[in-house]
């Protein structure tokens, strides 16, 4: 009998050591469970990279695209054109006729307007953050991008009657959520982004045209096709 209570006994204290080991595992596994909760949600943002979700063209497509914009609204809307200069004037002040490519009149950053707009990849998604933490989140379905032409008000006097791109979040009834409430702070954030207004950003190209010269620069792909082909 001694011997069967002593079994017994090793028996309850290995079942109460088991018990209490199991308890444990699982309150680590929650309390990981939760950590990993908590470094999600405060992240704000999950990318999504297992699979393509977006749409792409081809760098032919891209050409065709920026030279079609060129050719029917860029000429419009930039005051060097507005003398009765064309497309061909701007080509030959670009590559005059000896081949030299050297101009001796520059151009100025007012006669043209925006041609692309590049917008930081970290301010980008902090917007996405942003709007993650409001209390419109759960509402916030895609966002719209609106083409925009400044007046008078212009951040800067450079941009001025020049059109740039705001972006607003959108719900998926199609309803505008224009302001919001970050929860941590309490601080009214307006959900209405345009880039160019910003003091930091480094939207310096806003109203670029190629080549580049002071002060104004360009990207390679503008240069290529903007130059006659010799």
């Amino acid at each position: 009998m001694k011997k069967t209570f002593v079994s017994n006994r090793n028996r309850f204290t290995m079942m109460l050591l088991l018990c209490s080991t199991t308890l444990f595992f699982m309150q680590c596994q929650e309390d990981e469970l939760k950590k990993t909760m908590a470094n999600t949600q405060s992240a704000c943002t999950t990318l999504c990279c297992d699979s393509i979700r977006y749409c792409g063209i081809s760098e032919q497509e891209l050409n065709q695209g920026i030279a079609n914009y060129r050719d029917y609204n860029w000429l419009k809307t930039s005051n060097y054109f507005t003398s009765d200069r064309t497309i061909t004037d701007y080509y030959n002040a670009i590559a005059p006729a000896d081949g030299s490519h050297a101009r001796t009149v520059p151009f100025e950053a007012s006669e043209f307007d925006a041609r692309y707009m590049d917008m930081d990849i970290q301010d980008l998604e902090n917007y996405l953050c942003m709007i993650k933490k409001t209390d419109a989140k759960d509402q916030v379905k895609k966002v719209r991008f609106y083409y925009i032409r400044y007046g008078d008000n212009a951040p800067f006097t450079e941009y001025k009657n020049k059109h740039s791109l705001a972006i607003i979040p959108v719900a998926a009834s199609g309803t505008e959520i224009a302001t919001g409430i970050i929860p941590k702070t309490k601080e009214v954030v307006g959900l209405i982004f345009d880039p160019a207004h910003c003091e930091t950003s480094p939207i310096a190209n806003h109203n670029n045209i190629c080549p580049p010269e002071p002060p104004i620069g360009c990207s390679d792909r503008l240069r290529l096709l903007d130059r006659p082909q010799l």
